[in-house]
């Protein structure tokens, strides 16, 4: 965990590229234990203007979205042996929620904090052959939602931020749920409709 720590210190003191950096290697599977999320609330808390918040997330989001691209085609081209350094079960589950929820369920998952299993989860996107289109769009609208939301609570509290989303960590996740839940019925409605 030092070396996280001293990776974390040297990439902040580059401000939003360093985020970007630090995005990118965490969603390519690189365990940094919510580093991104750390490092947002860093650089926003040192400034309270919304204009860093607009600035700042989509470098994390592009970062994010870059890395995560890692997994999801080693799942894609290793398949099924990939997927062998996890539980079995384990497995058929992430396979079965991808079938049936595909964007939804990528979207929950990248918008869950650590220690959810995102490797697991993005690997299995490939080797279940969720298209790169759907992936990567699940990906940037998920973690949009996670890194404004960090990033909001940032300005709003400071580097007390984490702490705050913490207590609250069961309330933001039924209301991202609620909101997930609101936007896959309007879109089945749609559906239908056509």
């Amino acid at each position: 965990m030092h070396t996280i720590e001293h990776i974390i210190s040297l990439l902040r003191q580059f401000g939003a590229p360093g985020l970007f950096g630090l995005a990118l290697i965490d969603s390519a599977g690189v365990p940094t234990g919510g580093a991104p999320d750390w490092m947002l609330v860093l650089l926003l808390s040192e400034h309270s203007a919304l204009s860093d918040l607009i600035a700042t997330v989509p470098l994390a989001v592009l970062g994010s979205a870059m890395g995560s691209m890692v997994p999801y085609y080693l799942g894609r081209r290793g398949g099924e042996l990939v997927l062998r350094r996890f539980a079995a079960d384990r497995s058929r589950v992430m396979g079965s929620r991808i079938h049936r929820y595909g964007f939804w369920f990528m979207v929950f998952s990248v918008m869950v904090p650590p220690p959810y299993p995102m490797k697991l989860v993005m690997v299995s996107a490939g080797v279940f052959r969720m298209s790169a289109k759907t992936f990567l769009g699940a990906v940037v609208l998920g973690r949009c939602i996670r890194y404004s939301v960090v990033g909001y609570l940032a300005l709003r509290y400071g580097e007390k931020a984490i702490e705050v989303f913490g207590q609250h960590l069961p309330l933001v996740i039924g209301g991202i749920v609620g909101v997930i839940a609101c936007l896959f019925v309007l879109n089945r409605i749609r559906h239908r409709l056509r």
